[in-house]
């Protein structure tokens, strides 16, 4: 993958944290938040699908500028072992930075970009990806239980080896408690590609993921 690429894609998160930069009196609140998931990746390219699944563990960090910007910075890491016959077992990494900025109380827009690498015995690949989409949220009780729902297009991947995708989108739904400086939530989220067939078949991706988020503010 070109050096090109990446600058493209990080540019996106740059560009939108300058253009909506809080003011200096903002109140600002940082957040350190631990994950691991359950994650199953499926492969489909023409030969029958390639199933593996793993637990990945990671970090998250978040920046809030008063209570309609947020920066989320995620790092994670894992291995997946093959769970069927003609299967590849692979390490996968990434991380990402997605900006949030709260329209109304229950609805918020994000951006984000993000470079995910799936190592194997016989090669590496390279993911870039550029996500737009909205996340809605519904209180249940004062107490700080809430249900969250999300999806998103993804307009930019590039994969090293393979063409871009025709089609391209991630969704999640999942529960969160904040109590006090807390936060615990438990995600269950889905990505899907499809790669245009070409010379040869129709290649089919997918990635779900079962996670759970525990974290800690400071104001």
């Amino acid at each position: 993958m070109s050096v090109g690429v990446d600058v493209t894609v990080w540019r996106v998160v740059v560009v939108a944290l300058a253009t909506s930069a809080a003011p200096a009196s903002a109140q600002w609140t940082l957040r350190g938040t631990g994950l691991v998931s359950i994650l199953k990746h499926r492969v489909d390219a023409g030969y029958g699908v390639e199933p593996s699944s793993g637990v990945v563990g990671g970090s998250e960090v978040t920046v809030g500028a008063g209570d309609r910007v947020t920066v989320h910075l995620v790092a994670q890491a894992g291995s997946l072992k093959a769970q069927a016959p003609g299967a590849i077992a692979r390490d996968v990494a990434e991380v990402a930075a997605r900006l949030d900025a709260v329209t109304f109380s229950w609805l918020t827009l994000q951006v984000g970009a993000g470079h995910r690498t799936y190592s194997t015995l016989l090669a590496r690949q390279a993911w870039s990806m550029i996500t737009v989409g909205a996340e809605g949220r519904l209180a249940f009780s004062e107490t700080g239980v809430s249900g969250t729902v999300r999806g998103a297009i993804l307009p930019g991947v590039w994969v090293s080896g393979l063409d871009r995708p025709d089609l391209a989108f991630t969704g999640a739904a999942g529960m969160e408690y904040r109590p006090g400086h807390a936060v615990v939530a438990l995600v269950y989220a889905l990505e899907r590609y499809r790669f245009p067939a070409g010379a040869g078949a129709e290649r089919r991706e997918q990635t779900a993921a079962l996670t759970l988020k525990v974290g800690w503010s400071l104001h």
